[in-house]
């Protein structure tokens, strides 16, 4: 796999940038030499080199040129920092996918925030087929889209009440109740249990006790 790396060489004679640049062309693709010099412009023996250099590649290098002579000096390979501009655009690059990933985060939480209605007026069993998660059931009564969600699962669904088993009848003319149903008391329909008297609990007598002593 190929992989930009920047180089630390340090031990190296006096030689310029090509030169330099040409000992380590054979093991992958040179991007840039930079040769560290004092005031003077004189090389203080040591240089950076950016390749993009396979892994076996490197270490072939390293075992090539590491205590290595050359021109009366001894070379030492190390694997360096990359350059600070290179370093620089990739925090930037970072805080770029970590502000998009933010912003796509807060999106979501948005998108699962209860929403104000625009039309705040009442929905009725006429105006319910134009409305949003409504619909109007089967008897004409406007009925709610339910949005369900189990405990610790994320995923919701959608319940249509229309689909639903429900114990709401509707009677036709047809159904009406015969007449000697009708002509029974609505009192002779209902019952009542007798009232039996309970003692009171341990704890209220003793405090009902505590009260009279007192």
């Amino acid at each position: 796999i190929m992989s930009a790396r920047r180089l630390h060489v340090g031990g190296i004679p006096a030689v310029d940038e090509e030169e330099l640049s040409a000992r380590f062309t054979p093991f992958g693709e040179v991007g840039g030499v930079d040769i560290i010099r004092d005031e003077a412009g004189a090389s203080r023996g040591f240089a950076y080199v950016d390749m993009v250099i396979a892994d076996k590649d490197l270490t072939r290098l390293q075992n090539t040129y590491s205590k290595a002579l050359w021109k009366g000096s001894r070379m030492r390979i190390a694997v360096a920092k990359a350059h600070y501009l290179t370093r620089l655009q990739e925090d930037w690059k970072k805080s770029e996918e970590m502000a998009q990933q933010a912003a796509l985060k807060e999106q979501k939480r948005l998108e699962r925030r209860p929403k104000i209605a625009t039309n705040m007026l009442p929905v009725t069993d006429e105006t319910a087929k134009d409305k949003k998660d409504w619909i109007v059931g089967r008897f004409g009564l406007a009925l709610p889209l339910l949005t369900l969600r189990r405990p610790g699962v994320r995923k919701t669904i959608v319940s249509d009440p229309k689909k639903m088993f429900t114990r709401i009848k509707r009677f036709r003319e047809e159904d009406a109740p015969s007449a000697a149903l009708a002509a029974i008391e609505p009192s002779k329909l209902t019952w009542s249990l007798p009232e039996v008297e309970r003692p009171p609990p341990p704890k209220f007598e003793a405090s009902a006790a505590a009260a009279a002593a007192a």
